[in-house]
């Protein structure tokens, strides 16, 4: 063979040499995409699962029932004396007037006993209702519930005020089933009191 065949067959492997480097190179760029493209697709995944996930625990946390106290506390506000007022600086003239000098003082283990001091002398609904608003703002939720069951049908003014706590108290025992009966008892006895709240607490049980 002589020299120029040999040069003419060296650069022909020469050439064949670098084409298949170049091939090499280019299936090996494809891979690398390929692979990217394959780790894109899970994470992407990942992300739209944890999404999902997050959409439908959020969906059952708004289908789940308020929690009983948690629905009691921010309905419940301590309801105000609107039956013996108070002055202010003069001394309470009579018994009466220091158990609702107490109440409104926020002093309600003082008004407690004082309004069933009063009870035990003579029965009046109106001081009934006021002593289970004592045991009801002293955290004594099962007495006092106990004392508004009481006031249905006595002819007390507060017997509208009375199926509302009552309720209130319910619910915050988790009684759904029995405040939801007070709370349709005070729509039919009473429509005027409470009603918008009456009906946003029964779409909630």
């Amino acid at each position: 063979m002589s020299k120029e065949e040999h040069i003419e067959k060296d650069l022909k492997q020469a050439i064949q040499l670098h084409e298949q480097q170049e091939l090499k190179a280019q299936l090996q760029q494809l891979e690398q995409k390929g692979r990217s493209r394959s780790l894109a697709f899970k994470w992407l995944s990942a992300v739209a699962a944890v999404i999902l996930l997050m959409v439908v625990a959020g969906i059952v946390l708004l289908q789940k029932p308020a929690d009983g106290p948690a629905l009691y506390a921010s309905h419940f506000e301590p309801y105000p004396n609107a039956l013996e007022p108070v002055t202010r600086g003069i001394e309470p003239a009579d018994f009466r007037m220091q158990a609702f000098e107490a109440y409104e003082a926020g002093e309600y283990a003082k008004a407690t006993a004082a309004f069933q001091q009063m009870l035990s002398l003579e029965e009046e609904p109106n001081i009934r209702f006021y002593l289970a608003m004592s045991l009801q703002n002293n955290s004594q939720y099962g007495q006092a519930l106990a004392k508004l069951k009481l006031l249905q049908g006595s002819g007390s003014r507060f017997e509208a005020q009375a199926l509302w706590y009552q309720a209130l108290l319910e619910i915050r025992a988790e009684q759904r089933e029995e405040a939801a009966q007070t709370l349709e008892l005070l729509l039919q006895a009473v429509p005027a009191y409470k009603a918008p709240e009456a009906r946003e607490l029964l779409e909630k049980l």
